[in-house]
Parts: structure tokens; sequence; C-alpha cells
């Protein structure tokens, strides 16, 4: 068990010298290979060796077209946000 001195020492080492932030690729990348090493240790048995690697290429393609999607919607959501401030201005202007 650590002493307090020793966790205050390790706490300051770790945060003078803080870790690089994860890409949003590497995160990606990382979920993808758990949910098919998930998918590797629970149905290889009865669908066969490779279908870690089918459902890792899987999910690593739905999460990039999930963030895709997401950020189109959000340029649609703030382009119908806008415009209807403007009408509401107008509105309350004429």
């Amino acid at each position: 068990m650590l002493s307090a001195h020793e966790a205050f020492v390790r706490a300051e080492r770790e945060f003078s010298h803080p870790a690089p932030e994860p890409t949003l690729d590497d995160l990606r990348s990382d979920l993808a290979r758990a949910i098919g090493d998930f998918a590797n240790q629970n149905f290889a048995d009865r669908y066969g060796p490779l279908v870690g690697s089918v459902v890792e290429n899987t999910a690593e393609q739905i999460l990039r077209d999930f963030e895709s999607n997401g950020m189109k919607a959000r340029t649609e959501l703030s382009f119908v946000a806008q415009e209807l401030a403007n009408r509401i201005l107008r509105g309350l202007n004429g």
C-alpha cells in the first residue's frame, strides 16, 4: 500500500508529464478492436475464426459513418436554428 507521500509524488509526476491526448481515430480504432474481440470470444465457434476481424472492420466503418452523419446533422441543425431565429426576429421587427 502506498503511503500518502508516495501517492503525492506519483500524482505530481503524472501531472507534470501528462500523456498526449488520444485522437478520435485512435479512440474509434480502440472501440472497434474491443467490439471485434468481444465478437471473436463469443461467436468464433459458431461463425468461424474471422468473425472478430469482420466485426471490427464493420464497427469501425459504422462509427466513422455515425461521426460523419453527426457532423452533417449538427450543421443542418445550426442552419435551421439560425433560419428560425432570423424569421422570428424579422417577424418581431416587421
